[in-house]
């Protein structure tokens, strides 16, 4: 054989080859093993917090437009939604305002006062109306005006929009002093007196008020809720807020809240006489300082996407679109709002969501931001896949923001009706997070769920409590998640929250 040296290494060679290509498939099926296809993961039941927080999609940060003056930011509270579940996204919805610029500050305010004086506000109730106009009339700047109505079975005007002059201000007081409590209540009819006022002097586009203080007891004229509430949904797209004052311990917080809501503007729960300036002060300052007017967010959903809730606000549909009227916007004041979607979740693979954008007039000229589309989100069948899509930071502030809020005001309402039932409920909504709070490490959700927890349990005493112990509980819940739901519409939520 001729050169058997060289034979020998081809053989070496080719043996070394065979031997690799063996070793090599129980590698390639080891590698297999361990990382099987998403869709047969088993169902877990615990990943690390470490896991969720390093993805990527857990810091996404906020996309954000600009127009002069105002800005608006969106993001989500998850990038993927489960297959056949509820299919919940949130949307955080946020308009950052700049200062008033020189000829803007300070602008000089029109208030309407609309005071109840039927025969359920003898005493005490009377009297801090009358303590809270006076006080009001007190605060007033020259150049501001302030119109007085008030209503028992009928309403009339006792006095129209006018400067508040030293002798303007003596007949004010003199005016409030003189109030006396009679017949029923007819709140529909001092409403439309109190929007007539505002409405005729839009002209000048002055920012404009309207202060409702009452027992909140309608029993005569349109006493529905409906009724009442598009009263304010009319102040509101007129440019102008509707604020509320609930006076003593038996007025109908829901009512009121509804009120305040539906006008975009506070509430204010008056336990305390001590705390009046400040409740005024904080009223006069929201409408010298308004930067905009009218404000309406409009959404245009995705394909089979529905808008459940805009953290209690009204849902108008206008040619395909989803309208929220905002209100007014301030100077440097960041306004919040959560949008809450159900996207169709019966088919995998990525769903849009919808596009966005708001409108708002300022100093007389419409102006419009216009978002474009939200991100999609992806419709998977894999738990573990879907937790980590969570972002966790913004689902974090929309349950203490807004679920968790509105669990407050919930018992509120379930004190004020004595139904366990509807205590059980609002507090199992709340509940129904905890797992996913504790698998994704968040303690924060987890201890106020704990405090719910917590908050229910005396709510249920406080349903046992005499009526005015109880009354008194129920309406310091309503306003407690009310006021957490609406802080950017205060100018000290957590003052207010101290005044009871």
């Amino acid at each position: 054989m001729k050169h058997p040296e060289k034979n020998f290494w081809i053989y070496a060679s080719l043996l070394v080859g065979v031997f690799t290509l063996l070793a090599s498939g129980p590698l390639i099926s080891c590698a297999k093993a361990e990382r099987p296809h998403a869709s047969t993961l088993p169902h877990y039941s615990s990943p690390k917090p470490s896991q969720a927080q390093i993805a990527p999609w857990n810091h996404p940060g906020p996309s954000i437009v600009r127009s002069p003056g105002v800005r608006l930011h969106a993001q989500l509270d998850r990038g993927a939604i489960l297959h056949n579940r509820d299919g919940t996204v949130r949307v955080e919805v946020q308009l950052e305002t700049d200062s008033q610029d020189d000829s803007m500050v300070r602008q000089s305010s029109d208030i309407v006062v609309v005071v109840d004086t039927s025969g359920s506000m003898a005493g005490e109730k009377l009297r801090f109306a009358q303590e809270a106009i006076v006080t009001l009339v007190n605060r007033l700047e020259p150049g501001d005006r302030l119109g007085l109505v008030e209503y028992s079975s009928s309403a009339r005007v006792l006095a129209t929009l006018h400067e508040t002059t030293s002798f303007g201000r003596d007949r004010l007081r003199d005016l409030a002093y003189n109030l006396h409590p009679a017949g029923s209540t007819n709140m529909s009819e001092g409403l439309d007196r109190g929007i007539q006022l505002l409405e005729a002097s839009r002209q000048t586009g002055r920012p404009g008020r309207l202060l409702l203080l009452s027992d909140g007891l309608a029993n005569a004229g349109d006493s529905s809720i409906s009724g009442l509430n598009a009263r304010a949904q009319r102040l509101s797209a007129g440019g102008f807020a509707l604020s509320t004052m609930g006076i003593g311990h038996d007025f109908d917080e829901q009512i009121m809240t509804s009120l305040a809501t539906s006008g975009t503007g506070a509430f204010y729960y008056l336990a305390q006489l001590d705390f009046l300036p400040e409740f005024f002060e904080a009223e006069l300052n929201s409408a010298k300082n308004t930067y905009a007017q009218a404000a309406v967010l409009r959404f245009v959903p995705g394909p089979g996407v529905r808008v459940q809730s805009a953290m209690g606000l009204p849902l108008q549909n206008e040619q395909g679109a989803v309208a929220v009227r905002l209100g007014n916007l301030y100077a440097s004041r960041s306004r919040t709002i959560w949008l809450t979607l159900t996207v169709p979740t019966h088919s995998l693979g990525q769903k849009s969501l919808g596009r966005l954008s708001v409108s708002y007039n300022r100093a007389g000229e419409q102006n419009q931001i216009a978002f474009g589309e939200l991100p999609k989100v992806a419709c998977l069948d894999d738990e573990y896949r879907y937790e980590q899509h969570i972002h966790r930071s913004v689902w974090e502030r929309a349950l203490l923001d807004d679920v968790f809020a509105k669990t407050e005001e919930e018992f509120g309402d379930a004190i004020r009706t004595g139904s366990r039932g509807q205590l059980a409920d609002a507090l199992s909504r709340a509940k129904s997070e905890r797992k996913l709070a504790e698998r994704l490490g968040s303690t924060k959700i987890v201890s106020e769920i704990d405090s719910l927890t917590k908050k229910a349990g005396e709510a249920t005493v406080a349903q046992s409590a005499p009526a005015a112990a109880r009354n008194s509980s129920a309406k310091k819940s309503k306003a407690q998640g009310y006021q957490k739901r609406n802080k950017a519409l205060y100018d000290s939520a957590d003052r207010a929250m101290e005044a009871y």
